[in-house]
């Protein structure tokens, strides 16, 4: 059975009354001048879970915030991955259109589609060459006429069967080498 029974608080010094676990002190003014009517030791317990509670909060969203990273990051390199992979597209198809102009002057472009094996994995990759006269500045001179340089626009798509799929594209100039 609890009861109240008087005591001496050892913190403030002040006169108390002690209910089981709780010190209610007595005195009716603290150092401040402020009234304190039964100031309870407990406030300080409720304080302290409420930092607790704080704390915990902060490193949970700590946490959800490392998941999120951790989930994310995998995606990331691959996105990468395929940036990169249409990068290397691009210059093949580069490449590629040099060599067919330097062969046929009247080659136009092509698709080529890159079969899963030569990558090595399960996904193709797709260029679109299309290749086209300059527009003709009025101070051209007869080296750079329309007949000879060319523009070669290059569309490389990676991987084409999925729906992340990156689409970059790149146009350039051509003149034949004399």
């Amino acid at each position: 059975m609890r009861r109240l029974v008087p005591g001496h608080c050892l913190y403030c010094e002040s006169n108390a009354m002690i209910y089981g676990n709780t010190m209610l002190h007595l005195d009716k003014s603290n150092d401040s001048g402020k009234s304190n009517d039964f100031r309870s030791t407990s406030s300080r317990r409720g304080t302290i879970a409420v930092w607790g509670m704080v704390c915990l909060i902060l490193a949970s969203a700590i946490s959800a915030i490392l998941v999120k990273l951790t989930l994310t990051g995998p995606r990331i390199v691959l996105q990468a991955h395929r940036v990169q992979q249409c990068e290397w597209l691009i210059e093949s198809g580069w490449s590629l259109a040099k060599s067919r102009l330097s062969q046929q002057a009247e080659y136009s472009g092509e698709t080529w589609n890159v079969p899963a094996e030569e990558f090595g994995g399960i996904h193709a990759g797709q260029v679109v060459i299309k290749v086209s006269a300059p527009e003709a500045a009025p101070e051209a001179s007869a080296e750079t006429s329309s007949e000879t340089a060319r523009n070669i626009e290059i569309q490389a798509r990676f991987p084409v069967d999925s729906t992340q799929q990156v689409k970059l594209s790149a146009t350039r100039a051509w003149k034949p080498s004399k």
